[in-house]
């Protein structure tokens, strides 16, 4: 890999996990539910003059389109909810350890949900590169229950949740859209991301507590703007538009081994900006989480790493 194509992979897991930061910090003042669809809104913005200039939209049928909104409530509204939610709660650090389950949750829906072909191919240590990474996932929760910290496991059962829901988000576009010849990455981020966005305003203005207090605030106070500004256009627009650049260089595989970057720059910022150190069995947790994922598409033939790498990034 040459420097500049190094920079900008190292650059890329430190935009995304950077945004458990953000998250963790725009949380504090404003209603998670708004925070997350005032970052889908500049982020929807972004892709569509990004894309749009250049020139990498183009018009697809009703039939196809509907099915990219539904896939984008699912692999990002639904997530983002959890996420936010659960991030009142939660460091930021750990939050970027629990969201780096992603990839054990898509291979439970793999050989749980999906193509009996594929339930066929579950081998003895497939179920143990699970079981190690759940496992680990338990070892992250275990300081929480030891001490009966209930509201801090809800905010982690919610990322872990969201976490659920990017997986299963990202089993549907491999299935049902990332096949199709007659839609383009960047058409299917651009609609994913715009159907996400108006579910969560929606919900936010309907349903999210004090929301009209919080969209005021959002509009008089420059410091969370700043803050949902990183959000949606570098930790989202910019990192995707690096992500895909990266798999047209180095492919599909090398890329998406940025999940295993993201969670040490959330611990990272973490502790930068807020002093939080994770306890040694967290971090020992982390480590299982990450060796299990390693295991998984280690097992897995190229053809199907390079599908699932689509989506299983790990980001926040």
């Amino acid at each position: 890999m040459s420097p500049k194509k190094l920079f900008l992979f190292c650059l890329l897991a430190a935009f995304w996990g950077g945004s458990f930061v953000a998250i963790k910090e725009v949380v504090r003042t404003i209603d998670p539910f708004v925070a997350a669809a005032a970052r889908l809104v500049l982020a929807s913005a972004s892709l569509w003059i990004l894309f749009g200039i250049l020139g990498k939209l183009k018009r697809i049928e009703w039939k196809l389109a509907w099915r990219l909104w539904v896939v984008g409530l699912f692999s990002l509204a639904i997530p983002f909810c959890f996420l936010f939610w659960g991030a009142i709660q939660i460091s930021a650090g750990l939050a970027g350890l629990l969201n780096a389950s992603v990839p054990l949750w898509t291979t439970v829906f793999i050989f749980g949900l999906f193509r009996s072909e594929e339930r066929a191919d579950f081998s003895r240590s497939t179920g143990w590169g699970l079981l190690v990474g759940f496992v680990g996932v338990f070892l992250l929760f275990y300081p929480l229950l030891q001490v009966g910290q209930w509201i801090e496991i809800l905010g982690a059962t919610a990322v872990l949740v969201g976490a659920s829901f990017y997986g299963l988000g990202s089993i549907f576009n491999r299935y049902y859209l990332t096949h199709r010849k007659d839609v383009s990455f960047s058409t299917l981020l651009v609609h994913q991301h715009s159907a996400a966005m108006l579910f969560l305003l929606f919900f936010s203005f309907f349903f999210a507590d004090a929301s009209q207090s919080s969209w005021r605030e959002l509009s008089s106070s420059a410091y969370p703007i700043l803050l949902l500004i990183y959000l949606g256009v570098i930790s989202t627009a910019l990192a995707l538009w690096i992500y895909f650049y990266l798999i047209r260089e180095i492919g599909s595989v090398r890329a998406s081994a940025v999940t295993y970057l993201v969670p040490v720059f959330a611990l990272l910022f973490d502790y930068l900006f807020f002093s939080e150190i994770p306890s040694g069995i967290q971090v020992f947790g982390a480590g299982m989480i990450l060796v299990s994922i390693f295991f998984l598409r280690a097992r897995a033939p190229q053809a199907e790493n390079q599908k699932e790498s689509n989506c299983d990034k790990g980001k926040a």
